[in-house]
């Protein structure tokens, strides 16, 4: 009987793993496609720039659903490598666009960045998710890049 109890727990546990593990895969698609997408619009940065910052509070929705930090942290890394061509080539054109922005340009971005939806998410989930992992957001490369695009230069 005890052997009966220990295949069902098993069997469970392996059932919820490959679960996770098949939504994981799933989510991460789904984040390809939506960037693959964003690059399409070569000619419209601040659209491909939406499209990232949607699909990074997507990422840390579903980085916060995880019940352990490591799934979390693994959900976080497994974005940024499978996704790092299609990030790189997004924070190309962003930077790329922003380069000859005065800081008055800049400033004006920035507060229309904030009138964004995801703004506001991002704004409430980034300090949900440093507690929950308890680090800094900054040492995760796929959203460091994303900020250091809006940092003034002023001299």
């Amino acid at each position: 009987m005890k052997i009966v109890h220990f295949i069902l727990i098993f069997s469970s546990l392996f059932i919820l793993i490959s679960c996770s593990s098949s939504k994981m895969a799933q989510s991460m698609s789904s984040h390809k496609v939506n960037l693959n997408k964003a690059l399409s619009f070569n000619d419209d940065p601040s659209r491909q720039m939406d499209m990232l910052a949607e699909s990074y509070v997507q990422v840390i929705k579903e980085a916060l659903n995880y019940g352990k930090v490591k799934n979390s942290v693994k959900h976080i890394k497994t974005f940024s490598k499978q996704n790092k061509p299609e990030i790189d080539a997004i924070m190309k054109n962003l930077n790329n666009w922003t380069s000859d922005f005065d800081p008055a340009e800049k400033l004006l971005m920035i507060g229309k960045l904030a009138s964004k939806p995801y703004a506001k998410e991002l704004i409430t989930l980034v300090p949900k998710l440093e507690q929950k992992l308890n680090r800094k957001i900054s040492t995760f490369t796929f959203l460091s890049k994303f900020v250091d695009i809006f940092k003034l230069k002023l001299f």
